[in-house]
């Protein structure tokens, strides 16, 4: 038994030595549960607890096994839009109780289709989609309108957050993305969907998901789960330089302007005495960067 921890939350995020699919669902029980998933372009959810208000945070068989199998299908399409790299991508989930243990079967099927995965545990979607625009890379044609263009450290192609947003607490589900940050376009969701969907369910496919999440090396689902801590620190980094590009509109890389802009709204907010009233919209933001991103504007 290898269970981690993880050190700043004190959540429980995995065991590394055992397979969540140990148990495997029959085809029926597996379909039920499939049938009442809500597929879209806004993502892929469900009730993954055992009813809406549930907040165990332990997945059924059937559960864990369209977990495995969402994280199948978008790890083929990225692969085949890369088919001569290593593939890299991005898992984050927001503080819902079943989180850890999706977020734990997507990251054995990646490892077992050979993909890397930057695991940053809790994290909000703006953390997790200004994290890998900064550090993402597209395959010709890929990106999507309206998109920023990725920038500096290529190296991540997409990226899966673990989130239901708005809905109880015993709801989850995923959002894909590329490399550019923002989500799936719906001509390619509706794709990956129909990709979902076929073949789903039968006795092979679950038969087929559970050896891949047995395969996935212990020692490198360990790996990910440690690493996690530091992915949370860059993504953080990266998330409050694009917040405060989008604050001034001046980039990065002119950081001297940004400081000038940030001088002077200081001045006048002490001139005409302005406060601030922040809500942190959910568990996640609180582990963002708004405390200090506000606490960190010259002391005001």
């Amino acid at each position: 038994m290898s269970i981690c921890i993880h050190p700043a939350t004190s959540m429980f995020m995995g065991d590394s030595d055992h397979n969540p699919l140990y148990k495997k669902p029959e085809p029926a029980t597996a379909e039920a549960f499939f049938s009442t998933l809500i597929l879209s372009a806004s993502g892929w959810r469900g009730v993954f607890g055992k009813r809406d208000d549930d907040l165990d945070g332990a997945l059924s068989p059937a559960a864990l096994y369209a977990a495995g199998r969402m994280a199948s299908v978008f790890a083929d399409y990225l692969k085949s839009l890369f088919p001569a790299e290593q593939v890299r991508v991005a898992v984050g989930i927001d503080t819902r109780p079943t989180g850890p243990a999706l977020a734990d079967a997507m990251i054995r099927i990646f490892l077992a289709k050979e993909l890397a995965v930057d695991y940053g545990f809790v994290m909000t979607a703006p953390e997790i989609m200004a994290f890998v625009n900064r550090r993402g890379v597209l395959a010709e044609g890929a990106s999507q309108p309206g998109s920023p263009e990725p920038r500096q450290n290529p190296g991540i192609h997409g990226f899966s957050y673990i989130s239901a947003s708005h809905n109880p607490p015993g709801h989850n589900g995923v959002k894909f993305g590329l490399g550019d940050g923002g989500v799936l376009a719906p001509a390619i969701s509706a794709n990956l969907i129909a990709a979902l969907k076929d073949g789903a369910c039968s006795r092979e496919d679950i038969d087929h998901i559970a050896g891949l999440m047995e395969s996935a090396a212990p020692e490198k689902v360990a790996a990910v789960f440690t690493s996690a801590p530091a992915v949370k620190r860059y993504a953080m980094s990266d998330y409050l330089l694009f917040s405060r590009e989008i604050f001034n509109g001046i980039p990065s890389e002119n950081m001297e302007d940004q400081e000038a802009v940030f001088n002077l709204l200081a001045e006048e907010a002490e001139r005409y005495g302005i406060g601030i009233i922040a809500e942190m919209n959910g568990p996640a933001r609180s582990l963002s960067i708004d405390d200090t991103y506000i606490k960190s504007q010259h002391g005001r």
